[in-house]
């Protein structure tokens, strides 16, 4: 789930995606959710129900 502005260009989604990897995946301690993403994210049931909303045709047109 994304949340806040969106990158413009895949350019600038390259340099977030970077940033963000460094910031919270290298790191060795662990990072909490954003209370919306804990709130409507909080099994994986309602992340995956969250995405479908979002996306409800993936790529190539495959449906869940």
């Amino acid at each position: 789930m994304w949340e806040g502005e969106q990158p413009v260009d895949d350019a600038a989604a390259a340099l977030v995606f970077e940033h963000l990897y460094s910031k919270y995946l290298e790191d060795e301690w662990q990072t909490a959710p954003t209370p919306r993403i804990a709130v409507e994210g909080s099994t994986a049931e309602g992340w995956l129900s969250g995405l479908v909303v979002s996306f409800p045709v993936a790529p190539g047109g495959w449906t869940p």
